[in-house]
């Protein structure tokens, strides 16, 4: 905030002395010049690229910043499908501990399961694999 600030006035302050300034600079240069709307005029346009530049600028900053945003939210789904993945076999597992293990109802094993579990968590299995 203070930098904003702090480059807000230094615009300001080059905006109220750049008529001075081309004024100095047209005299160097021995072009006769007699009204100061003229220097205004020159300044204005100088001011107006200078913001159009700055306009630029931000939507650069702003895709960046999308950019890193998209990057973002794609991590947190992937996190979030994986902490789905989790609690889906943790309920699995929690069901087969409550009822008891049943062949005839499912295929997947309370060892697979928990091999998945594993997999998913990044933790080494018991064979050492």
């Amino acid at each position: 905030m203070k930098r904003a600030a702090f480059c807000m006035t230094g615009v300001l302050i080059a905006w109220i002395f750049s008529p001075f300034a081309i004024k100095s600079l047209v005299s160097l240069w021995a072009i006769e010049v007699d009204e100061l709307s003229s220097y205004f005029t020159a300044s204005a346009a100088l001011f107006s690229a200078l913001a159009f530049g700055a306009l630029l600028y931000t939507l650069v900053l702003q895709r960046e910043q999308l950019k890193v945003q998209q990057e973002e939210l794609d991590k947190a789904k992937q996190d979030s499908e994986r902490n789905t993945e989790i609690a889906a076999y943790t309920a699995m597992l929690n069901y087969y501990m409550c009822r008891g293990y049943s062949k005839d109802i499912v295929e997947i094993t309370p060892a697979d399961i928990a091999k998945r579990l594993n997999t998913i968590l990044g933790s080494p299995t018991r064979d050492g694999s």
